[in-house]
């Protein structure tokens, strides 16, 4: 349980896992906003789940800006503390999918899905991030995805998005690690809107998503658990890391040749003794 009244800010949350969000955030006493950007003469998402919140006794406001707007972030703040005093925690969770491979999308379809996925994610973030660093207090959850971790078939804009916000998060970790801030990334697998098409009718159960909102929780209320990639779906959660392996030194030699990395190329691929690094420059020392 949380023992005084927090702020938590969700971006798309109007459905799929960040209504489940908001709603469980809302039964634990937070005050919620509801992020969901408006859809053209459809009644917004947002407002149906904050009514759904307050008809349950909880505390919410519903926010319409979209994410590839630069100023959501700055938006999303302000009602926040106008409405509720504070910030104290974010999660980034708006997005869109695609469906197209790199040599079919267009440059435009590309770019719109990088403003969404990357950009939106960086707009809202920024001013959000700002706030809790100088109040030296403060948590945040990204999501990203397998896709961004290992790469998607069909789905190059939305990898490339994914990867950059666990590079994203993984910088603003460093950045805080002297501030009780926690920053965090998730990769999760649940039945939305988004995924519905990967899963057939015996796995829509299996794959709900509350069984995502328990390490959610967890990440939101941590101290001690920050600069992890989480990956969660079907009741399962693992963390992904990235290593480097030892190498091949070839210093020894006046002049490197195609031929000398020819020769070596099974061992520089092995994936044995490997080395968790705590960021870029510690690999360059490494060389």
């Amino acid at each position: 349980m949380i023992d005084s009244v927090k702020t938590i800010a969700i971006t798309g949350a109007g459905k799929g896992l960040g209504a489940a969000y908001a709603k469980h955030f809302a039964s634990l006493g937070m005050n919620v906003l509801v992020n969901n950007r408006n859809h053209k003469d459809v009644p917004s998402s947002a407002d149906l789940i904050v009514k759904e919140i307050k008809k349950s006794g909880g505390n919410a406001c519903a926010n319409y800006a979209s994410v590839e707007d630069t100023q959501s972030g700055k938006l999303i703040l302000e009602q926040c503390l106008d409405e509720f005093g504070s910030l104290d925690y974010l999660i980034n969770n708006a997005g869109i999918a695609e469906g197209k491979t790199f040599s079919k999308v267009s440059i435009e379809d590309f770019n719109h899905n990088l403003n969404v996925n990357l950009n939106g994610v960086i707009n809202v973030a920024h001013p959000c991030f700002k706030h809790m660093y100088e109040n030296d207090s403060g948590s945040m959850v990204f999501t990203s995805s397998g896709a961004g971790l290992f790469g998607q078939h069909g789905m190059p804009a939305y990898s490339c998005a994914k990867a950059g916000i666990i590079g994203l998060a993984n910088s603003l970790h460093l950045e805080s690690l002297n501030k009780n801030i926690n920053v965090n990334v998730l990769s999760p697998f649940a039945y939305t809107n988004m995924t519905k098409s990967f899963l057939d009718e015996d796995q829509i159960k299996k794959f709900g998503v509350e069984k995502i909102v328990p390490l959610v929780e967890y990440l939101i209320n941590s101290v001690e658990t920050s600069g992890n990639i989480f990956i969660a779906g079907a009741g399962k959660f693992k963390v992904a890391k990235m290593f480097e392996n030892d190498g091949v030194n070839f210093s020894s030699l006046d002049s490197i040749k195609g031929s000398d990395i020819s020769e070596k190329i099974d061992e520089i691929l092995r994936e044995t003794n490997l080395t968790k690094r705590k960021d870029a420059s510690e690999s360059f020392e490494a060389l």
